[in-house]
């Protein structure tokens, strides 16, 4: 895509070989995970992500929220198009998340309970 950040649309004008670039709308590349995404759970949560740009070795933070808890996310690594992190909720439970990009705007993988009775899950995020 060169020097734009968004797809871009090329028109050839009137046969005199001008071609002109025209951004198109912003979109996530494909194993790009930092930003705000609404994950949808299959037991039925919805939970919204702000996640932090990965750093050296793939490594991230961000906070999440469902209803009126808040969760930090941690221990987030970013390779290619894998992608694994742990949300803390302010409630005391915590979940671990792997997942893999699915196409340049979806992530899919499956979730985990933390430590106590086990829950398992399957969730998908699409930007907010």
């Amino acid at each position: 895509m060169g020097k734009w950040k968004s797809p871009v649309l090329a028109l050839v004008a009137a046969g005199i070989g001008t071609v002109i670039a025209v951004p198109g709308p912003a979109m996530a590349s494909v194993g790009e995970f930092a930003g705000q995404w609404t994950m949808h759970q299959s037991n039925g949560y919805v939970v919204s992500l702000d996640v932090g740009p990965a750093g050296a070795g793939g490594a991230f933070t961000g906070t999440a929220h469902y209803n009126a808890i808040t969760g930090a996310i941690v221990s987030g690594r970013l390779a290619a198009t894998d992608v694994t992190f742990e949300i803390h909720w302010s409630d005391g439970k915590q979940g671990r998340y792997i997942g893999h990009a699915a196409g340049p705007q979806r992530w899919i993988g499956e979730c985990d309970q933390i430590g106590t009775s086990p829950v398992h899950a399957h969730w998908s995020a699409v930007p907010a």
